[in-house]
């Protein structure tokens, strides 16, 4: 098993629309099923837009 794609660290609005977009240009990419990891401090702001 091989590492992560791409690690995002922030699960905000941005953080969220950054791991969707990796993970559709690794899946087109054709190197299997992508893994990204979304990595946040507070639960409770996940999706969160900034204002």
């Amino acid at each position: 098993m091989s590492g992560p794609t791409l690690i995002v660290v922030g699960a905000g609005h941005a953080g969220l629309e950054a791991a969707f977009a990796a993970a559709r240009v690794a899946a087109g990419r054709g190197g299997g099923r992508p893994r990204v990891i979304v990595v946040t401090g507070r639960l409770d702001t996940i999706g969160q837009t900034p204002c």
